[in-house]
C-alpha cells in the first residue's frame, strides 16, 4: 500500500482483512497510524487528508471541534454505517477534486 488513497481503496474492498471489521473507529486509527509511518526526517507528519476535514464541515453544516471520524459518527445510526458514511462522502470529496 504505497499511498492512503490506495489503502483506503484495500480497506474498502476488504475491512475484515485489514481492521477487523467495518468500522470508522478502527479506519480513523489505521488513518492515524499510515500517516504517522509516513512522517519526514523531523518526524513531521503529512496532513492526514489535505482539505477533506473542511469538507466534511460543509457537508454536515458544522464547525463543532471533532474529527472528521467523530462528525460523520455522530451523523451515522452505528459505526458500521458511519464506515459505509466515510466511503460514500470520500467518493464525493475525490470528485470535487480532492487529494
Amino acid at each position: 500500500m504505497k499511498t492512503l488513497k490506495n489503502a483506503l481503496l484495500k480497506i474498502k474492498e476488504n475491512p475484515d482483512k485489514y481492521i477487523g471489521e467495518k468500522s470508522i473507529k478502527k479506519l480513523n486509527v489505521f488513518i492515524c497510524g499510515y500517516v504517522l509511518s509516513q512522517s519526514d526526517e523531523n518526524g513531521k507528519p503529512p496532513e492526514e487528508l489535505p482539505g477533506f476535514y473542511e469538507f466534511i464541515q460543509k457537508k454536515y453544516n458544522t464547525m463543532i471541534a471533532r474529527s472528521w471520524a467523530e462528525i460523520i459518527l455522530f451523523h451515522s445510526i452505528s459505526d458500521e454505517q458511519a464506515f459505509d458514511e466515510f466511503y460514500s462522502v470520500l467518493d464525493e470529496f475525490y470528485e470535487m477534486g480532492g487529494i
